[in-house]
């Protein structure tokens, strides 16, 4: 998987400082080069890349990424003679494709003199590169090398800081304006649009000779006159639907703009230092403006809690790219691909220009505006494809090159607040304009086009329109959060509408677009984590899979970089598709299948009951509710008085963390353990009692609930069945229950485990060797869920439903010998080097250690035997895990023949 956005500017950055200071020869650096840049990307790119290929019409090519790029170096000192190897490039690139065999020529190029970068799109682009990058502006421009790793390139990501400080500027006038009283709340809000799209259309020339900047000179030049007049005019006459236009004056040739942005012309009143911030603003060049991110940071300028730090609260475009691209540019992209002839196109065409794209969340446009530069994009793509087929087939060149423009009104969307609905329409109108321009297919972008599609509304309540393609980023309200945030009367509709109890709030949209889509409909959408785990995925995501959903991209875990502090998850999928897809992307891999846990699986949905036959062996540790535990220093103490026998009640207290990081996996505090006694025998102990009531009675009595309050000396979730379970029992293994992995270990029956550590009641090697092997991993990974970044596991879904084997006698003792043997292994290289198992197994993972790897490698494959699978079966998570599942399937048949233990 590629690396994050912070991470590839780290490496950028890191990677341009070493190359600036060397020399950069072609012959002897170039390949080091490269693969020091595809790695800032992350690792898979580099493993595409073929080197000094030889090219059929002579010389050898330097780097080819199939089917991706050719890159031709050159010395450092050839940096400001580019152009003259340009043609050499470009050759290569032509003589790539070979119509016979079907290969076509990579999309992009990349000419590179160690500081100097040229990027070129020659199919689409020929005459000039798109974009000239210097070595120390990498990491700025990193989003314009994002077809490194699957994603559509964006050229010109650093016009978001233009669009930033634009819109600083506009924060500055409108507390100008409050701190005034000017003007009602709206009609501030009306006036900063209204004179936004002015001085966009002005710098666009989509108004000839507009002279808004003029008006606004001719008011700093003449104090006496005011804006409410002269500006409100202009916004007066841009509203004026009459054919007849003045021909002469302030408002000369200004023509009819409509679209409902000026349909309530605002007049107000500006200061003198006021107009001067305004006339500054007019000197920006607005067409450089991101329409993507323009409205969510107009939207904080207006929000309640308004910052004028604004780079913090929008969402950078790479990250809306991980949804529109798989949902709607790659397919269309692919359909462009397969045609054949020159009526498919046209077919082609007429699809596009229904095509509809609905964000029931819309926000201030964002998804819509990448959405619909994305669809323009395409548009360009396919008409030069249907031109080229019209002359394979000799057809008139007029036929194939009418203009053809996408209509802006099938960008649709819903939106709860009505600002966030002006901005979402003032950004498609830009982005409208802009992409037109791009692609070179410019069109009339007056009167402006009717988006009334994108409607103010509760997208709960609402009747969603019908669309193509769905992409939305709905809110992250939590479902502990939402009688919070929503009404009653709302609560109770969506308990009522969906029937499936409070969930995360993006679940509903989940369902809803999995009720609305039609055969052959694509959706993209962002959610919580919680969406393919235990306690939201039966609502959503298999509720998408069970409507005719496949699942065909996702990243299962994305720290999303909003406002909003929040691990969400990106799922894309289709609505009985045909074809049924046979490629799927899961975390940037080529998998086989994604099920609705967003692993690999061919099984879309994975759903296990618990086997009865493993009950009442796992556990979560005990839960103190409270500050039981004790420093060494403090418990030893204690330990020493002979007022009582401490040794019954202050006991080595077990978390996680001294499973992972101490290298005898021990206890590293203690902690006041009364079990369940009751309050006359605890006190007893009249040094642990007095601690307790000093300590932990005047926080329990706070406590809402009962029992709390009523048994203030014993643990909140003192655990009395975990402690009959491993009773009479020397030790018990421990677990870890969360980490980068799951760690188990035995523990002395006089540890007290803690609600970080899983108990299993088991004392023999066997069954300790079971829960270390790939197998169980394998299955606990799968059915697992997470914890911020780390696996979380959970007794009753990792354990309880693992189909454990049913040795012979003479299996079991392999096992527990094996078992032992590593364990063994794995305690002297900790102890010896006074490292922990989270350390020691990284390190095993860099290639250390190979002694402990053959170990684990020998468990594992007896394990495998033991279930009657062939060894090489051991080291395949993905084959593990089927098999497993087709077990449980059979116990579930007849749990009677299922007797592990």
């Amino acid at each position: 998987m590629a690396f994050s956005t912070e991470e590839i500017k780290a490496n950028l950055t890191e990677f341009a400082g070493r190359w600036k200071v060397r020399k950069g020869y072609e012959k002897g650096e170039a390949q080091t080069f490269l693969n020091e840049f595809f790695a800032c990307f992350g690792p898979e790119v580099a493993e595409q890349a073929v080197f000094e290929q030889h090219e059929a019409g002579g010389g050898f090519i330097d780097c080819i990424l199939p089917g991706v790029a050719i890159i031709e170096m050159k010395s450092a000192k050839e940096a400001t003679k580019l152009a003259k190897h340009r043609k050499q490039a470009l050759d290569y690139w032509e003589r790539s494709a070979d119509q016979e065999s079907g290969t076509a020529a990579p999309p992009y190029v990349l000419l590179c003199a160690f500081t100097k970068f040229e990027l070129w799109e020659p199919g689409r682009f020929p005459g000039a590169p798109v974009m000239e990058i210097e070595l120390d502006e990498l990491a700025a421009h990193f989003a314009a090398f994002s077809f490194l790793f699957g994603r559509a390139p964006m050229y010109h990501a650093n016009d978001e800081e233009v669009t930033i400080e634009a819109v600083e500027e506009l924060a500055r006038l409108l507390t100008s304006l409050e701190e005034r009283d000017e003007g009602s709340a709206g009609e501030r809000r009306s006036f900063l649009l209204q004179s936004v799209w002015c001085m966009f259309a002005e710098d666009t020339g989509q108004i000839n000779d507009l002279g808004f900047t003029r008006i606004l000179q001719g008011l700093v030049d003449s104090p006496d006159r005011s804006s409410a007049d002269d500006v409100g005019g202009l916004f007066e006459q841009l509203n004026n639907p009459s054919t007849e236009r003045s021909k002469h004056g302030m408002y000369a040739n200004v023509p009819f703009v409509n679209g409902s942005l000026f349909a309530a012309p605002t007049h107000l009143h500006l200061e003198p230092e006021e107009l001067k911030l305004m006339r500054r603003m007019a000197e920006f060049d607005w067409s450089l403006i991101k329409p993507a991110v323009f409205g969510s940071l107009m939207q904080t300028v207006f929000g309640p809690d308004r910052q004028h730090q604004l780079g913090a609260h929008y969402t950078p475009e790479a990250e809306i790219q991980l949804v529109v691209e798989p949902t709607i540019l790659r397919p269309w992209r692919q359909r462009i691909e397969a045609l054949e002839s020159f009526d498919e196109a046209n077919a082609a065409l007429n699809d596009l220009h229904e095509f509809r794209v609905l964000d029931p969340a819309c926000g201030c446009g964002n998804f819509l505006s990448v959405a619909y530069r994305e669809i323009r994009r395409v548009e360009r793509l396919l008409l030069d494809r249907r031109a080229m087929l019209a002359k394979v087939e000799g057809r008139p060149e007029s036929q194939s090159g009418e203009a053809s423009c996408f209509p802006l009104s099938n960008m649709l969307g819903i939106e709860i607040e009505s600002f966030a609905v002006d901005l979402a329409r003032l950004s498609l109108w830009m982005a409208q304009w802009l992409a037109g321009n791009e692609v070179d297919l410019p069109e009339r972008t007056l009167p402006l086009a009717d988006l009334d599609g994108v409607r103010r509304a509760d997208a709960l309540q609402t009747p969603w329109p019908e669309a193509n393609a769905i992409v939305s980023n709905p809110p992250y309200h939590g479902s502990q959060n939402l009688r919070g945030v929503l009404t009653t009367d709302q609560i109770e509709y969506i308990e009522k509408e969906f029937g499936v109890g409070l969930k995360d709030l993006c679940v509903y949209w989940f369902r809803r677009a999995a009720d609305v889509m039609r055969p052959g409909d694509r959706a993209g959408m962002v959610g919580t984590n919680s969406i393919s785990q235990n306690r939201a995925r039966g609502a959503s995501l298999n509720y998408v899979v069970e409507k005719g959903g496949v699942i065909t991209d996702a990243v299962s875990m994305h720290k999303w970089p909003g406002e909003a502090v929040v691990n969400v998850s990106i799922v894309n999928w289709a609505k009985e598709p045909d074809p049924v897809p046979t490629e799927f992307l899961l975390d940037g891999e080529d998998v086989a299948g994604i099920n609705t846990r967003l692993q690999e699986s061919v099984v879309p949905i994975e759903e296990y009951e618990a086997l009865s036959a493993n009950s009442g062996r796992s556990f979560q540790g005990p839960i103190p509710v409270g500050p039981f535990d004790l420093s060494l220093e403090e418990g030893n103490a204690i330990l020493e008085r002979d007022d009582a026998n401490y040794l019954e009640v202050i006991r080595p207290y077990l978390v996680g963390i001294d499973i992972a990081k101490d290298p005898g996996q021990h206890a590293r505090r203690l902690i006041i353990d009364f079990n369940v006694m009751p309050l006359e025998k605890a006190e007893g102990f009249p040094e642990a009692i007095r601690l307790v009531r000093e300590r932990v009675k005047p926080i329990r009595d706070k406590n809402p609930d009962p029992r709390f309050k009523a048994y203030w000396w014993q643990f909140g979730r003192p655990r009395g069945e975990m402690r009959a379970a491993i009773a009479g029992s020397s030790r018990f293994i421990a677990g870890t229950a969360t980490g980068k992995r799951f760690l188990f270990t035995w523990s002395d029956i006089t540890t007290c485990p803690s609600n970080a550590t899983n108990v299993f009641a088991f004392e023999d090697d066997y069954s300790i060797g079971v829960l270390l092997s790939s197998a169980h991993g394998a299955w606990a990974q799968s059915e697992g869920s997470t914890l911020r970044v780390d696996l979380r596991y959970t007794p009753t879904s990792c354990f309880e439903t693992f189909p454990w084997p049913l040795p012979t006698a003479k299996q079991r003792n392999e096992i527990g010998d094996l078992a032992k043997d590593l364990l063994d292994i794995r305690s002297k290289i900790c102890l010896e080097k006074q490292i922990g198992l989270t350390t020691l197994y990284n390190q095993v993972d860099e290639g250390a250690w190979q002694d402990l790897a053959a170990a684990h490698k020998k468990l594992d494959e007896a394990v495998a035997r033991c279930y009657g699978w062939p060894a090489k079966v051991a080291h395949d998570p993905l084959e593990i895990k089927k098999r497993l599942a087709e077990r449980h399937a059979e116990i579930m048949e007849d749990p009677d023949s299922y007797k592990p233990f």
